[in-house]
């Protein structure tokens, strides 16, 4: 009975599928030219490897003149079939394609036969670059990197291209929000997986451009990408690497108990992807000095981290890719030691103050993240869900020192003064000396939440598609902080302030998000023109206490430093309740909706693009809060945010108009003095804030040459921004703020950025970028008790100036790199000196590639730093990174690798903010000099070929 059943069955496919006929359509060009070939012999190949049909070349009449394509009419009877390609003076082709009643494939490229030239040599560059539409492509192996390199060493080298910090890339400007490989996630969410582990010999191309949504098939006429569409990285592997294994292994040890160990392996095909990663350090994952003199964007971490972290990552798609499941576990770590010390100024009209501090933590972070992505894309529906799950504990225990002072201390090195402040009767030294605290804390957080989007698009019957996406998130944090405060103002009084605090903030937020998009019409012609109405929903619940406990009122000790061991509490519920804050300690439960109805209209041509997006928002803010009393603030807003996107060729304008919200709790009518040095007021007046936004942009790119240029101009101003007054007790030198609003903010930028090689043969190349800004920055004067409310208006210019050059060929690549960064500030108030400071960086790399297989990569970096308050932060230092690598074994799978950072020991980071209401200069500890030895291993293992 099962037997007759199948054969049954199989025959009733085998009769629909003899039944279908099918239309071939494809075009084929130069690989190198892309011009169309004529005359190309086609043929169709059944699994059996037997013609069933050749193609035949028509001509096909286009607005920008007549093109050639093949096409073909034959019978569907297997589920896929082969493309055969081939062209006297040229390498045959073989695709294979999915059946489907229209067969449309992208266009195929030839490559022309190498020749062998008798007694002659032929020296020929490989194309750096080449333009397919809007798309970039790059040719891997026209980069001369080092045997051991990575993907994040090409990526660094491609033009137009720039690499940051956490896996960050942009293009001509651009942010790339996915990194792809061979057009498929891999460790979603964690790109540096990829920029760290995937050896940069296994690429054969990577590829640039804007990728159209995954259901862009149902919801466009055409599939292709439209002017909002993000940038993507797409990584594509050569051949002998899309099946098979491959292993990475590198454990390192060095100077200061320097350690280093890091592993990568992965299983892969076209359908299926295993892989699992491990990275432990305490190198600030700084795996290698960079090769451009950058090296100092390169690294965010400020501070000593030491980290452990590993994770797991599995794909695994249908046959024709049409369903496809991918989700990704890591585990965490990490210890940081992190030392700050800041020197800052408040310009104030009596008198500007000046405030040093300093802060030491030590802190333990661990937890987990899984990610998963579940798509099914079908003939006529879309499916798609994603959920994130995010799970850690994190303790810190810190020691923060502060002095608030009303003159300018002289210091002859980084943290004199609070050296001096700190020490027995050591403020009689300084009798402008206004305040001095020690803040000793504990704090301990645990922290979960969870999001999950269901993204479903469906072809209505009447040939018109319903997007529907629906989100939720849940946020759980449990927020516990113990603290022993000392506070001492000499001016007032000898006495020394003790505060024995704990303060526990719990909070619990859920949100719900619906949003809908219907393609109400469409008209095809030589302009497209779709018109579309959609609908977002949203509603978000969050609730947060904060109980704020003085334990220093309960006496038997718990007002003396060190009578009870720090981080405990009294044994008894009845002392925690008499110890409460009431004023400071409140229940919060905040409540938003948004209703927006939306009409987006979008224009489309042959190289012009118009979306114009008009959304009218209506909201509602509730907010309930206990305190002392019972609080209750109920807010309705309607926002208009129209936004329109223009781009004609290489150049896109677009403006925009939208309205924000100041959080809710800053109109309650309350008091909160938990800070002894500061004390906050509500202000139930507050308006609105209107933000403006017009930007231009331009950008080119050509493979001649590998020439790629950008510029952009824009302009950002807002109306009725929150600012805060502060009214400033000199006796004391404690704080009053209160929300206000305040107009005149605005700001300009003008950027740009051209680079290109000399010659044919891509040796030499040049870059130049370049950042003009300034900043109409206006906020409230910090005032007297008595005074009245006063503007402060700072005009701060920032020009930032970067040209490289750099040599490139097989034996040596050398760069040279200058950094120019100036910041003018000026303004008219009283009492405030012109700031004139400029950084300047000039940067040597050089990689070499020496004799029985040694590598080495070495850069050389002078810092010079001018006009800061701080004089000890004006320096000129002098920093040297090299690394040495010697490859072994005869498929120079193992290296031996000696690295060398910060050689001279003078490396340091500083940090600088400016603003109406003054200025901060922050030093940040760094990782120490250091020597390194370190070997690697690397395995690739693909299948046997017939």
């Amino acid at each position: 009975m099962k037997r007759n059943v199948t054969l049954f069955f199989l025959l009733i496919s085998f009769t629909m599928v003899s039944a279908q006929t099918s239309l071939l359509y494809l075009q084929v060009r130069d690989a190198t030219s892309h011009r169309t070939i004529e005359n190309v012999t086609i043929h169709i190949l059944d699994p059996d490897s037997t013609i069933v049909d050749t193609c035949k070349m028509v001509k096909i009449k286009k607005p920008t003149g007549i093109s050639n394509a093949y096409v073909s009419k034959f019978e569907n009877r297997h589920p896929y079939y082969f493309i055969k390609v081939q062209k006297e003076g040229y390498d045959t082709e073989m695709v294979r394609v999915e059946s489907s009643a229209e067969i449309r494939i992208e266009p195929i490229l030839l490559h022309k036969t190498a020749h062998q030239l008798s007694e002659a040599v032929v020296r020929a560059s490989k194309i750096m670059m080449v333009m397919h539409g809007d798309t970039i492509v790059y040719n891997a192996d026209a980069f001369e990197l080092s045997e051991g390199s990575m993907l994040e060493a090409l990526i660094d080298k491609l033009p137009g291209v720039k690499l940051q910090s956490g896996g960050i890339i942009t293009i001509n400007g651009n942010p790339v929000s996915r990194l792809l490989i061979d057009g498929k996630d891999f460790f979603k969410g964690n790109p540096t997986v990829a920029l760290e582990n995937l050896p940069a010999y296994t690429i054969s191309k990577v590829k640039a451009y804007q990728k159209a949504p995954d259901d862009a098939y149902l919801t466009r006429h055409k599939s292709e990408s439209n002017i909002n569409d993000p940038w993507v990285v797409d990584v594509n592997l050569k051949k002998e690497y899309h099946e098979g294994w491959l292993v990475n292994v590198e454990v390192g040890a060095g100077t200061h108990k320097r350690y280093l160990e890091k592993g990568f392996g992965l299983f892969f095909n076209d359908r299926f992807r295993l892989g699992a990663y491990s990275n432990i350090n305490n190198l600030n994952d700084n795996r290698k000095a960079r090769q451009d003199g950058s090296w100092e964007n390169g690294n965010s971490i400020d501070g000593r981290k030491e980290q452990l972290r590993g994770g797991l990552f599995f794909l695994s798609s249908s046959r024709d890719e049409k369903a496809q499941i991918n989700t990704t576990v890591e585990a965490f770590r990490e210890n940081e030691n992190l030392t700050t010390l800041s020197a800052s100024e408040s310009f104030l009209r009596s008198g500007n103050i000046y405030n040093r501090s300093q802060t030491a933590s030590r802190t333990c972070n661990r937890g987990f993240q899984w990610e998963g992505n579940l798509t099914l894309m079908k003939n006529k529906s879309f499916w798609n869900y994603q959920h994130y799950l995010n799970y850690s504990l994190g303790n810190t225990y810190s020691t923060i020192l502060n002095a608030t002072l009303s003159q300018k201390p002289i210091e002859q090195y980084r943290g004199a003064a609070l050296d001096s402040i700190f020490t027995i009767s050591g403020y009689s030294r300084f009798p402008y000396v206004t305040n001095y605290f020690s803040d000793y804390q504990f704090k301990k957080i645990h922290r979960w939440n969870y999001a999950g989007v269901l993204h479903f698009t469906i072809n209505l019957p009447w040939e018109k598609s319903l997007s529907l996406i629906a989100s939720a998130t849940y946020n759980k944090l449990n927020d516990k902080t113990y603290s022993n405060y000392l506070l001492r103002t000499p001016s007032v009084s000898t006495e020394t302030v003790f505060y024995n605090r704990f303060i526990s903030a719990p909070e619990n937020s859920f949100s719900f998000n619906l949003v809908t998009d219907y393609c109400l019409l469409e008209i095809n012609s030589k302009w497209n023109k779709t018109l579309y109405l959609g609908y977002e929903g949203k509603y978000e619940n969050n609730k947060r206490n904060r109980l704020h406990y003085r334990l220093d009122r309960l006496r038997n000790g718990w007002n003396e430093q060190g009578s009870h061991l720090f981080g405990t509490l009294p044994s008894t519920i009845d002392s925690l309740i008499s110890a409460t804050d009431l004023t400071n300690s409140y229940r919060r439960n905040n409540r938003h909706w948004h209703h927006t109805p939306t009409v987006r209209f979008v224009v489309f041509g042959d190289e012009t693009e118009v979306y114009l997006h008009l959304p009218l928002t209506i909201e509602n803010a509730q907010i309930d809060e206990i305190r002392s009393e019972c609080l209750r603030m109920n807010k309705s807003f309607f926002k208009f945010k129209p936004l329109i996107d223009v781009r004609h060729k290489n150049i896109r304008f677009y403006a925009k108009f939208s309205r924000n919200i100041p959080d809710l709790h800053l109109f309650l009518n309350v008091i909160d003095n938990s800070n002894p040095l500061a004390t906050f007021l509500g202000n139930p007046n507050l308006l609105p804030t209107d933000v403006y936004n017009l930007k231009g942009m331009w950008q080119f790119q050509k493979k001649e040459y590998a020439q790629n240029g950008h510029l952009s101009i824009e302009y950002y101003r807002e109306k009725n921004s929150v600012g805060q007054s502060r009214s400033y007790d000199a006796a004391t030198g404690s704080y009053t703020y209160k929300p206000h609003n305040i107009n005149g903010n605005w700001q300009a930028e003008l950027i740009g950025g051209y680079a290109r090689n000399f010659d044919k043969t891509n040796h030499w190349s040049i870059a130049v970028d370049a950042k003009a800004h300034y900043n109409h920055s206006v906020d409230f004067e910090w005032m007297n008790k008595t005074d009245d409310l006063q503007k402060s208006i700072v005009n701060n210019y920032q020009t930032e100036a970067t040209l490289s050059l750099r040599y490139r060929s097989k034996p040596l690549n050398a760069g040279l790199k200058t950094v120019f960064d100036w910041q003018h500030a000026t303004s008219r108030r009283a009492n405030f000196q012109t700031i004139n400071s400029f950084n300047i960086l000039y940067a040597l790399s050089l990689q070499a590639k020496l004799p029985w297989d040694i590598d080495v990569n070495s850069d050389f970096t002078l810092y010079t730093r001018n006009g800061y308050e701080d004089e000890t932060m004006n320096t000129n230092e002098w920093v040297w990174n090299m690394s040495v690598e010697k490859r072994l074994l005869r498929n120079k799978s193992l290296t031996l690798k000696f690295t060398g950072f910060d050689i001279l020991a003078q490396r340091s980071n500083i940090q600088r903010t400016l603003n109406a209401q003054g200025r901060t200069e922050t030093w940040y500890n760094t990782i120490p000099r250091y020597f390194l030895f370190s070997i690697a291993w690397r395995f690739h293992k693909a299948p046997r070929q017939n």
